[in-house]
């Protein structure tokens, strides 16, 4: 046999190995959205999501609760697999890093497992350095120019032949570029994507908003009877012009003029169908270059937002409409052909054990009282709820949190509970240095000027959480909720079968 035939079936071999490594681990696409809502064609035919759809069909699909309704506590959990106090970021300019410096991201799993990891537009929060975070990505970060950061505007219907690409659009394309390139890759790949829309402001490509000439407007414009104020936000919307010339600065019961937030709302969806449209996008490209097959593809949003809902735009708040956001996971050969809208009880810190476990056969270990693991998680892998079609059952109950400044003494946090059947509350003074809740209440006068607060609301009667029963239900209050809101996530983890 000739030196070349040798050398032939030497790579030949090497290639076939290299085809069956990339098949055993498959490829993670990895997609986040900005703002979104859950808000789908296949459960509201007024607003028109194709690409998703067609995903939910191959997908599990969760109204997953975010551990923080505002972007870089929400992303940090996500990404850091960890819990805002444990992270200590509650707002924007909070580095996760500071306090969890050796922690494993989600791309930074991967990339030890051996995969190229790569990111693009909005992931992290993009605080200091962390977005190009170098220990999490393979090749530098692209994060894509924004022509529209600083527009005037809370809408604009964009044309852009005339005005020049979204920041969406050259996202986009240069994921579709790279993966064209990179059809031939002899290593998985984790792809994060991050889609700003429909994130404010909504300028959005024209084209995008034909569809929306007639808007419903929330059925619920005004805050809950008996709703305390320290549980009230609404701004961002207010810094833009149009908003401004009106006089709405997001006050309690202040609302906009009909013909105002029907214009929100419509930009709003707008908004969500070009994020759809952007996602169909990257979809068909994985599909086109022969990765679907073993292509594991997670689409999330940070966090909900109000559109007028108790009179409120934006997040902020720990209001359901702020703290659910939609998780779709399709797993080749596991929920193809079987997708479907699970009722399970999920966080968003969950889906980082949970790609880990679907990709790499691994349960990374919860994280102890004491921190002592860069690799462990706060969260719980609900692959098994994915991969068995009659199990809807995953937590006993769900976790969000809010902080409030309260005034010059001291901050105010809300810890708030969901299970099946309620939201429960609790405003109590925080100490943020030492990163924890004071749960003695009988402080919250003393040191704190905004008074401390309850919240509860019965799901089953008023899921649109338009009366709060807590001043009459203080008995219930005290002997269940408090000790399990108290107990925490770590009560409310599933046993293991």
């Amino acid at each position: 046999m000739g030196t070349w035939w040798v050398l032939a079936l030497t790579m030949a071999k090497a290639a076939a190995a290299a085809a069956a490594a990339v098949e055993q681990q498959p490829n993670v696409l990895f997609i986040a959205v900005d703002d979104m809502r859950p808000l789908f064609g296949f459960e509201d035919e007024t607003i028109q999501t194709p690409h998703l759809d067609g995903l939910a069909q191959d997908a599990l699909v969760l109204r997953s609760h975010v551990q923080y309704a505002l972007c870089a506590p929400s992303r940090a959990s996500v990404m850091f697999g960890r819990r805002p106090d444990t992270l200590r970021v509650w707002e924007l300019e909070d580095n996760p890093r500071a306090w969890c410096e050796d922690c494993l991201t989600i791309p930074l799993h991967f990339k030890d497992a051996g995969y190229f990891t790569k990111g693009v537009g909005k992931l992290f929060h993009p605080v200091k350095e962390l977005q190009n975070d170098p220990r999490s990505w393979s090749t530098p970060y692209f994060e894509g120019p924004d022509p529209y950061l600083n527009s005037p505007s809370s809408w604009l219907e964009v044309d852009e032949s005339q005005t020049g690409e979204c920041r969406d659009t050259v996202v986009r394309g240069h994921v579709t570029d790279w993966l064209s390139a990179e059809a031939a890759l002899n290593e998985p790949f984790f792809l994060g994507v991050g889609f700003r829309k429909p994130h404010l402001s909504f300028a959005v490509p024209k084209q995008f908003y034909e569809p929306y000439d007639d808007v419903e407007l929330a059925p619920n414009p005004f805050a809950p009877v008996g709703m305390p104020p320290v549980a009230y936000a609404s701004y961002e919307v207010e810094n833009f012009d149009d908003i401004k010339a009106l006089g709405y600065t997001g006050e309690i019961n202040q609302t906009l003029p009909d013909w105002k937030a029907r214009e929100l709302v419509r930009a709003y969806r707008a908004g969500v169908t070009y994020a759809d449209h952007n996602i169909g996008v990257v979809l068909a490209a994985t599909r086109d270059h022969v990765f679907w097959d073993h292509t594991i593809v997670c689409v999330w949003s940070d966090h909900g937002w109000k559109l007028g809902h108790h009179g409120g735009w934006a997040k902020h708040t720990v209001f359901a409409e702020d703290t659910t956001a939609p998780i779709f996971l399709r797993v080749p050969g596991v929920t193809d052909g079987r997708g479907r809208l699970s009722p399970a009880l999920v966080e968003h810190v969950d889906i980082m054990p949970t790609l880990v476990e679907a990709a790499l056969h691994n349960n990374l270990p919860l994280c102890l009282e004491e921190e002592d693991h860069d690799a462990c998680t706060e969260g719980v892998s609900f692959y098994q709820v994915a991969a068995t079609p009659d199990r809807d059952t995953h937590k006993t109950a769900v976790f969000a949190q809010y902080m409030r400044w309260g005034g010059p003494t001291g901050k105010i946090m809300g810890y708030e509970m969901t299970t099946n059947d309620l939201r429960f509350t609790a405003w109590v003074p925080f100490d943020y240095a030492a990163a924890q809740p004071i749960w003695d209440l009988g402080l919250c006068n003393v040191w704190y000027p905004v008074r401390c607060a309850f919240e509860l609301y019965d799901h089953a009667v008023d899921p649109l959480e338009n009366r709060n029963i807590a001043d009459g239900a203080m008995d219930l209050i005290s002997s269940v909720l408090m000790p399990q809101l108290r107990a925490g996530w770590r009560a409310a983890v599933p046993a293991i079968p």
